[in-house]
């Protein structure tokens, strides 16, 4: 839903002064970050998430913390990266959830 850019801390990280164009039935025209693909939500997601963990069991490796990852999967844009085409044989939708099982292994992965 635009507009397409990513928040952090409340603030739009990059104006939105490129036009995303319609793509399949569930992603609306509208203003995105210039620098802002649908293919790139899940693994910028999955890498910020990833290095926060990393963060906080190097910077206070004895005490807790909580991340609360809200993954766009396995809503749209169901985008698959380049690596993940055609692993399923199940069509966009199957490799996105290849790719959805990745992105959990890293997550978890970096936990560890």
């Amino acid at each position: 839903m635009p507009p397409y850019v990513f928040i952090e801390n409340d603030r739009a990280v990059a104006l939105p002064t490129a036009r995303q164009e319609p793509y399949r039935p569930y992603v609306a025209e509208g203003p995105r970050d210039p620098n802002f693909t649908l293919e790139g939500v899940l693994p910028t997601l999955t890498q910020r998430a990833v290095q926060y963990i990393s963060q906080q069991t190097k910077a206070h490796p004895d005490r807790p913390f909580f991340l609360y990852f809200a993954s766009n999967a396995p809503h749209t844009p169901v985008a698959p990266t380049a690596p993940f085409k055609g692993k399923s044989q199940a069509g966009d939708y199957g490799d996105y959830v290849v790719e959805v099982d990745w992105m959990v292994g890293q997550i978890s992965g970096g936990a560890r």
